[in-house]
């Protein structure tokens, strides 16, 4: 008697075949194998991992002088001195940690903020690093005054593009140009997703003086959130971004409508992060304290469409050890410039991802 042991995906099968019995003949032996094998190539594809993620990848800017935004300190004789071997060693730097982002092969969607134009995404998409990741993008030009916008990578193989456009917060009485909201539909399987990329209005000036900007766009991604709810109460929503408020902030808990618990209201958004701050966790650092102000919400419909093929898994901040900045007791994301001293680091903001499995 020959047994057979296999794994797949953590899972042992045991195969048994009695030899010793000859009114099995050998190729009826061979058919059982084959069949059995045929089984275990199915199941290890029956779920595979799949990373949506987002990263402000802090000041993505080409060398070239733009006319029509503020982009004078990031030029070669600029504030910054900016020049090719920096933006060389900045695309290569992203476009590492991107990689090696949730999964082995990097994640299979990726919102972006803080990068200018279209052709600095193509140079990230087309490093050595990533290339062989056959990322596509998605990118409109926005009315920041830097020049900086949003923008959405994904892998064709995993995501397949049904349209995409932007909504602008210029219009809402905020008195500031600041980046317009990416909202891109797509099949992920069988799955209809909808992903909101967000840049919202920064603290520069001081979180209560800047709080009126963040709830005048946040409401209106409510919005838009809610004008798809309309038409599926079961939509497949994930709201993600730079936001520059916390979880528990008026912005997001109360005009986004959040929740910290994943058996949410069909109206609500679940938000992972919400508990991950609660615990001392952080996508930035400032004056020595963490902020969770990057962050990945999800509809009620993925948890309550059962025949769904994302299955929600787990959130986290990427903080690895080689990402974070330490001198003189400080520690935090390791960025590119602090202040104006070039650190030739990654970014001062950590990545943050969702981890599903795919049936």
């Amino acid at each position: 008697m020959h047994t057979f042991v296999l794994s797949v995906n953590s899972n042992s099968y045991v195969i048994v075949l009695n030899t010793l019995n000859l009114s099995v003949s050998l190729k009826m032996k061979r058919i059982v194998i084959v069949i059995c094998f045929s089984f275990l190539v199915k199941s290890s594809y029956a779920q595979q991992d799949f990373t949506v993620a987002f990263y402000n990848v802090e000041n993505l800017m080409d060398t070239l002088d733009n006319p029509h935004t503020l982009d004078n300190d990031f030029l070669p004789q600029g504030k910054y001195k900016w020049n090719s071997a920096r933006y060389k060693k900045k695309v290569s730097s992203i476009a590492k940690v991107i990689a090696k982002l949730g999964d082995v092969d990097g994640p299979e969607l990726i919102g972006l903020s803080e990068i200018e134009n279209k052709n600095v995404v193509k140079d990230l998409t087309n490093s050595k690093e990533l290339k062989s990741h056959g990322y596509l993008l998605v990118h409109y030009d926005s009315p920041d005054q830097r020049g900086i916008d949003v923008a959405l990578l994904y892998k064709a193989k995993s995501f397949q593009l049904i349209s995409s456009r932007v909504y602008s917060a210029a219009f809402l009485t905020i008195k500031s140009h600041t980046r317009d909201m990416l909202l891109v539909k797509g099949m992920v399987g069988k799955d209809t997703v909808f992903l909101l990329v967000n840049h919202w209005p920064s603290r520069r000036k001081g979180k209560a003086e800047s709080e009126d900007k963040r709830i005048a766009v946040s409401i209106m991604v409510r919005e838009v959130v809610d004008s798809i709810l309309q038409k599926s109460a079961i939509a497949k929503i994930i709201v993600m971004g730079d936001f520059n408020d916390e979880p528990f902030d008026r912005s997001i808990a109360i005009e986004l409508n959040t929740t910290a618990e994943s058996n949410s209201k069909k109206d609500e958004l679940f938000n992972p992060f919400y508990n991950l701050s609660r615990a001392g966790e952080g996508s930035v650092n400032y004056s020595h304290k963490w902020n969770m102000f990057d962050q990945i919400m999800l509809s009620n419909g993925f948890f309550s469409d059962k025949r769904g093929g994302l299955v929600y898994k787990q959130a986290f901040v990427y903080h690895p050890s080689w990402l974070h900045y330490q001198q003189n007791s400080k520690n935090g994301p390791y960025r590119t410039f602090m202040g104006s001293d070039y650190k030739g680091g990654y970014s001062d903001h950590f990545p943050v991802y969702i981890h599903f499995l795919k049936n």
